[in-house]
């Protein structure tokens, strides 16, 4: 593999793209792109959006499914928690508690 092609492997993936498409850019077998990027910890570039709002760690999706909102249940029951407590101060400030 030349210098070459390794930075426009970390370039295309730093901007979202697949191995196989990388592969296929570079004229690279997928594997070999995907162990290099794996070895050297080079990750897809993360939108905000696809981060927990608990956590702040990045978020991987499944294609073909709904995407995640958090990283796990843990992050999921914490953050409604908090939500939850918020909402019933405010019920409870305009007098709408039971």
């Amino acid at each position: 593999m030349t210098a070459l092609q390794k930075n426009t492997i970390v370039k295309l993936r730093q901007t979202g793209m697949r191995f196989s498409q990388i592969a296929e850019k570079v004229g690279l077998p997928k594997s070999t792109v995907s162990s290099f990027c794996q070895r050297n910890r080079i990750e897809e570039a993360l939108d905000t959006e696809d981060q927990c709002p608990q956590c702040f760690a990045g978020l991987r999706h499944v294609p073909g499914k709904r995407k995640k909102r958090f990283c796990c249940d843990k992050c999921r029951q914490a953050w409604w928690n908090a939500r939850r407590v918020k909402a019933t101060n405010r019920a409870m400030e305009r007098g709408e508690h039971d």
